[in-house]
């Protein structure tokens, strides 16, 4: 089950990142309209980044967790 960030990025990629592009079907945008898109652009950008190194982490904060375990038990 895919996890909800996972879930959040395949909503973006399918509206492409611009939720407010019904907007500019008959007026240009405005400047709260661009900061929107730019907000989604950032958030995009994100969940992108993150997702890169998601096995890193986990392998990171497995090691951390067995180094501690380790040594609460062999101190």
């Amino acid at each position: 089950m895919p996890t909800l960030y996972k879930r959040f990025y395949w909503f973006f990629v399918k509206f492409g990142g611009n939720l407010t592009s019904r907007w500019y079907l008959h007026s240009p945008p405005s400047g709260r309209r661009m900061l929107n898109t730019i907000d989604y652009q950032i958030i995009i950008f994100l969940i992108n980044f993150t997702t890169k190194f998601e096995a890193e982490l986990f392998y990171f904060s497995f090691i951390l967790h067995l180094t501690l375990i380790m040594g609460y038990l062999f101190d």
